[in-house]
């Protein structure tokens, strides 16, 4: 068939025919073909053809084929003619003048459809359009994968379909200013003004990526995977930029406000939402930012179900968090949320994890199933101020109906964390040992607990109100935080309380150079304490301050936690009962001598100059917990929860310069341990560790949250159950060689070298993290920051049954990537695919966000008459050629 040709056919979709012939005929509106330009191609007793020759424009319109038995049936098919573009019209509006400006104009006369017009200059094309347009996209003034010195104006790049973008850029490496910029749109998004992923020195405004599926995105979305409506949004943002309503996961000095990112499934957000993994509705939420970051209401990693409002962060199942934000990493301001900040933050109404420096308010993080939250902060490092929500912080932490890191299957209001098996909470419990009733708030409950109002830590008979955390026996708390690092200001806030006290204003484990007033901690029985601070890092000058002391003390210029040059006198922590203590410190962080001490001892022990938190009928020799420098530490137990565990030498939360051996920390059921440690902050040798074990594992050589220059060795961390884990490590910062290292199993996965969040400078092989379900991860590694040599490589698998090879995620610099997957969502089989690649990456076969999933058919025969006949064009005409028709089984034609 040449160029010129136009078919018509006409047929019976139907194999099985009722009894009877069938007729059929074919007309051309309305009126019987009888033009001697349409000649009858192929007649048989299912098929009629025809052509038509010398195609004019006036051929256009319906060709019908009617088909004959029974009942009448009949079908319309349209023809269209294409007119060839005569020679284009070139026209000069004037001369040009040297140095002026002249114009030329291109015209097709006479065309359909229209004709592309291009203009060449030297035998080469003038472009429109700039660089790397991938699929049918229409760029104006684009490029791509810029890596030094550029000044971008209008660029676009990685999009993958049918997307259009306006003044967009992304993945720029160093030394760009950048305006209104998107990047790694995935399908039919609509982006204005949005720009992520930049590396150094940015200008960002209204910035919006890696967009999954039908998003609508006004001024700012990132890594939504479907359905989410998103505003003011960025994330990814490496260095020294400044952000406007929207920045995530900035790396350093960013200042962010209305954020979004990562969002997982159908979630609808509002000004920010982040890793939020199903159906979740947030509004104002940010996470994840790395250095000095100004953030407002803000959310991330929702795992399941939950409904947030204002923020929500690493919640698992059903949780309803309000002004909450995680994973903070240095220098950041926020305000209205920031979690797991590390350095020198100012975070209001929200703050977790903070290392040093930040300000919180109304914080929460790290809830694991079915809880409601309100105003909540946890694990805060250091210099922070929070008011109405803190949880497991470090400093001097207020905290109100809070909960976290519950495990499974509890039923729970307004609250709970940390819960291991089979409890029934109401409003929240947490690590709870034994027998307590709690109301509105309860932690790390082991078996069996009704709780009302919260406990935590608590040893005996305290009245604490609306919070409190860890608590072994019978307590009520109200206001009260734990576990703060450093230079925080808080206000009503107590933890680690041991008997009947009544505390105001205190804050524990201060890491750095803070002061604090009317601050109690840890303390056992009947104390009253003014101007106290507890777990100071370096340098501090303390007056009047008293912390776990255990009966009827007077301390006056005391110090607990000291990490650096302090000068102790008769002090005493965490002690329980009667006990004479000389000239003793506990928790100190470097240079101290102890003798004869102990702490948080439950019942009846008898102990040798020391013992820690024993909740039943342990016989301990020799024994020191959280030391911080350079000490010894031979037979030890920690935190030990049920029933007659013989453990041998052992330390936990060693901070500097350890030698530690045979540790174990927090063990929940009849486990064996051997040679376990935890929390090594620095240069610590750490042989056969576990930590967090929940039911009945088998772990040898684990070590988990290592700061520095850290050897470790068959290390497993956080196993929920019945998993058997060998060298694994987790949360690295620097410099740090790890194999075969696991981390946040959830459910009977078998992971082998496994690593997760190293910051700098790593070499990481086999690593896993946060696989969800039954899934067999080899060789996995995520968010590695820079000069990675990454290999069989996922991250952030969501549902069920995966197989991945050599997948990485978010490399920064100089990677060489093969085989990599990212952000899967269900059941997909992924080969060879990468996502945000910013330098120099070789990148082979890449795919994203897939969307389908494994179908098995069965096959059904089934005898129909014939329907009406389907007509079909097999091509558009061209003016002055032909066409060919077919129709049914036996014709007439009129």
């Amino acid at each position: 068939m040449n160029q010129t040709d136009g078919v018509h056919k006409c047929g019976s979709l139907n194999n099985s025919l009722p009894r009877g012939l069938p007729w059929s005929s074919l007309s051309f509106s309305s009126t019987a073909l009888r033009d001697e330009r349409y000649q009858l191609v192929t007649f048989t007793s299912r098929l009629l053809r025809i052509s038509v020759a010398n195609v004019s424009v006036s051929d256009e319109g319906g060709f019908y084929c009617q088909l004959y038995t029974d009942s009448t049936h009949h079908q319309a098919a349209a023809l269209t003619v294409l007119v060839p573009p005569d020679t284009p019209a070139v026209e000069v509006k004037q001369d040009a003048v040297e140095g002026g400006e002249s114009e030329l104009t291109c015209v097709s006369p006479r065309s359909k459809p229209a004709a592309t017009l291009k203009w060449m200059r030297n035998g080469r094309e003038i472009p429109e359009v700039a660089l790397n347009v991938v699929e049918g996209y229409q760029v104006k003034e684009v490029a791509l994968n810029v890596v030094e010195g550029y000044q971008v104006k209008e660029v676009a790049l990685n999009v993958v379909e049918g997307y259009q973008v306006k003044e967009v850029a992304l993945n720029v490496v160093e030394g760009y200013q950048v305006k209104e910029v998107a990047v790694n749109v995935v399908e039919r998004y609509q982006v204005k003004e949005v720009a992520l992923n930049v590396v150094e020195g940015y200008q960002v405004k209204e910035v919006a990526l890696n967009v999954v599926e039908g998003y609508q995105v006004k001024e700012v979305a990132l890594n939504v995977v479907e359905g989410y409506q998103v505003k003011e949004v960025a994330v990814n943002v490496v260095e020294r930029y400044q952000v406007k309503e929207v920045a995530l996961n900035v790396v350093e000095r960013y200042q962010v406000k209305e954020v979004a990112l990562n969002v997982v499934e159908r979630y609808q957000v509002k000004e920010v939402a982040l890793n939020v993994v199903e159906r979740y509705q947030v509004k104002e939420v940010a996470l994840n930012v790395v250095g000095r970051y100004q953030v407002k209401e803000v959310a991330l990693n929702v795992v399941e179900g939950y409904q947030v409002k204002e923020v929500a962060l690493n919640v698992v199942e059903g949780y309803q968090v309000k002004e909450v934000a995680l994973n903070v990493v240095e220098g950041y301001q926020v305000k209205e949320v920031a979690l797991n900040v590390v350095e020198g933050y100012q975070v209001k109404e929200v703050a977790l994890n903070v290392v040093e420096g930040y300000q919180v308010k109304e914080v929460a993080l790290n809830v694991v199933e079915g809880y409601q939250v309100k105003e909540v902060a946890v694990n805060v490092v250091e210099r922070y101020q929070v008011k109405e929500v803190a949880l497991n912080v470090v400093e001097r932490y207020q905290v109100k109906e809070v909960a976290l890191n519950v495990v499974e299957g509890y039923q729970v209001k307004e609250v709970a964390l940390n819960v291991v098996e089979g409890y029934q909470v109401k409003e929240v419990a947490l690590n709870v040992v034994e027998g307590y009733q709690v109301k509105e708030v309860a932690l790390n409950v082991v078996e069996g607990y009704q709780v009302k109002e919260v406990a935590v830590n608590v040893v005996e008979r305290y009245q604490v109100k609306e919070v409190a955390l860890n608590v072994v026996e019978r307590y009520q708390v109200k206001e009260v935080a734990l576990n703060v690092v450093g230079r925080y200001q808080v206000k009503e806030v107590a933890l680690n309380v041991v008997e009947g006290y009544q505390v105001k204003e205190v804050a524990l484990n201060v890491v750095e150079g803070y002061q604090v007033k009317e601050v109690a901690l840890n303390v056992v029985e009947g104390y009253q304490v003014k101007e106290v601070a507890v777990n100071v890092v370096e340098r501090y000058q303390v007056k009047e301050v008293a912390l776990n002391v255990v009966e009827g003390y007077q301390v006056k210029e005391v110090t607990v936690n000291v990490v650096d040059g302090y000068q102790v006198k008769e002090v005493a922590v965490n002690v329980v009962e009667r006990y004479q203590v000389k000239e003793v410190a506990v928790n100190v962080v470097e240079r101290y001598q102890v003798k004869e001490v102990a702490v948080n001892v439950v019942e009846r022990y008898q102990v040798k100059e020391v013992a820690l938190n024993v909740v039943e009928r342990y016989q301990v020799k020799e024994v020191a917990v959280n030391v911080v420098e350079r000490y010894q530490v031979k037979e030890v137990a920690l935190n030990v929860v049920v029933g007659r565990y013989q453990v041998k030498e052992v330390a936990v939360n060693v901070v500097e310069r350890y030698q530690v051996k045979e540790v174990a920390v927090n063990v929940v059921e009849r486990y064996q341990v051997k040679e376990v440690a935890v929390n090594v902050v620095e240069r610590y040798q750490v042989k056969e560790v576990a930590v967090n074990v929940v039911g009945r594992y088998q772990v040898k050589e684990v070590a988990v949250n290592v700061v520095e220059r850290y050897q470790v060795k068959e290390v497993a961390l956080n196993v929920v159950e019945r998993y058997q884990v060998k060298e694994v490590a987790v949360n690295v910062v620097e410099r740090y060689q790890v194999k075969e290292v696991a981390v946040n199993v959830v459910e009977r996965y078998q992971v082998k070298e496994v690593a997760v969040n190293v910051v700098e400078r790593y070499q990481v092989k086999e690593v896993a993290v946060n696989v969800v379900g039954r899934y067999q991860v080899k060789e996995v590694a995520v968010n590695v920051v820079e000069r990675y040599q990454v290999k069989e490589v996922a991250l952030n698998v969501v549902v069920g049954r995966y197989q991945v090879k050599e997948v990485a995620v978010n490399v920064v610099e100089r990677y060489q990537v093969k085989e990599v997957a990212v952000n899967v969502v269900e059941r997909y089989q992924v080969k060879e695919v990468a996502v945000n690649v910013v330098e120099r990456y070789q990148v082979k076969e890449v795919a994203l966000n897939v969307v389908v999933g494994r179908y098995q058919a069965a096959a059904l025969t089934v005898l129909v008459p014939p329907d009406t006949p389907v007509v079909e064009v097999k091509q558009d005409a061209v003016e002055g050629g032909e066409i060919h028709t077919p129709a049914l089984r036996q014709y007439v034609i009129f």
